[in-house]
């Protein structure tokens, strides 16, 4: 059963609501002033409020903005009721979070058609955050420790955080973005972070927290090369832009034919790929790749070449067995912008 609190000053409107409420199977709870309705609203912490604007000791607006800074009361939904029908006051009312009007006097259908979409909306939001948030638990489950998990559930069990990203950080320990009062854009969030002290001495946390402190300029292009086949994926991408950056296409074609580990040999595509949205040059070495003996290298040439709308290509893809898996949509969308009569534009 859904519990609503009902907030007016108006002793026989809000009666007269709770009743309709009541009747629909909703536990309800009354406050006759803005200062009582905090009180309840802080100690129930219901489902829903109803509120009237206009309320001595203190307004509708107040209290909803009260109710926004405080992260146990920040995510309820709010409908503001009032009697002034201009959109001043409901662009205020919705500057400060609220989340739906209902302008006095209203019928008892269009009461229950606001709250049942007001009560749909926030159990979606609550039922997205929740699986977002198992999602992360079972991912962490496989790539963490269980010294690290333990912790982890003391922080998102009680807090009941509403998870929006998670991230390793360059020091090994793990940041994870809590949006604290949902979808409102109250301004304001927590980054909590994980860490596991055994890390401090790891040799590949030191490294790689080196490199990408200290950058890639001042790097000659044969130890980027060297890093595009790093352990992590940060570093990687941080040589392929140096390596981009200088136009170097002369190391990206050495490593994309001559070095032995696919993952550096990946990045130098991708990064010939950065290099094909400026020049046409690289773009014959690209096609070339797609004859190659690695499915994923020629996967990925067709991409880049999709990506960078090389009509030319369109010849070595259909001539030679590139199946492409997500790549083939966009290497079509390439071809038809350049070529309306691509046998790829559908």
């Amino acid at each position: 059963m859904h519990r609503i609190l009902v907030i007016d000053d108006e002793d026989l409107f809000r009666q007269a609501t709770s009743c309709a409420l009541r009747r629909q199977g909703f536990e309800i709870h009354e406050a006759s002033d803005g200062a009582a309705g905090a009180e309840l609203a802080r100690r129930l912490l219901p489902d829903l409020i109803i509120c009237d604007v206009t309320m001595d000791k203190m307004d509708g607006y107040t209290l909803l903005e009260a109710l926004r800074h405080e992260s146990a009361t920040a995510t309820i939904p709010f409908i503001l009721m009032t009697g002034l029908g201009d959109v001043a006051s409901m662009r205020r009312g919705m500057n400060l979070g609220a989340d739906d009007y209902l302008t006095k006097p209203f019928s008892a259908p269009q009461l229950f058609s606001a709250v049942e979409a007001r009560l749909k909306k926030h159990q979606a939001l609550r039922h997205n955050a929740e699986k977002k948030l198992s999602d992360l638990r079972a991912n962490l489950s496989l790539a963490l420790p269980h010294e690290m998990i333990t912790p982890l559930n003391g922080i998102f069990g009680p807090a009941q955080i509403l998870c929006t990203d998670a991230d390793f950080g360059i020091d090994g320990g793990l940041y994870v973005s809590d949006w604290v009062a949902g979808w409102n854009k109250p301004g304001k969030g927590r980054i909590y972070r994980v860490h596991d002290p055994r890390l401090d001495a790891d040799q590949l946390v030191l490294e790689t927290k080196r490199l990408i402190t200290e950058g890639m300029t001042q790097r000659p292009s044969t130890e980027l090369a060297q890093l595009l086949a790093h352990s992590d994926m940060r570093v990687r991408q941080e040589a392929q832009f140096a390596l981009a950056e200088r136009t170097d296409a002369e190391t990206f074609e050495q490593i994309a034919t001559k070095n032995s580990q696919q993952v550096a040999r990946l990045h130098a595509v991708w990064g010939l790929g950065q290099l094909a949205r400026r020049s046409q040059s690289v773009n014959g070495f690209l096609i070339s790749l797609l004859s190659d003996s690695d499915p994923e290298v020629r996967a990925q040439a067709a991409k880049v070449l999709g990506d960078a709308r090389v009509a030319a290509a369109e010849s070595g893809l259909t001539s030679s067995k590139v199946y492409v898996r997500a790549s083939r949509k966009s290497a079509a969308c390439g071809f038809a912008v350049t070529r309306r009569a691509s046998s790829f534009s559908s």
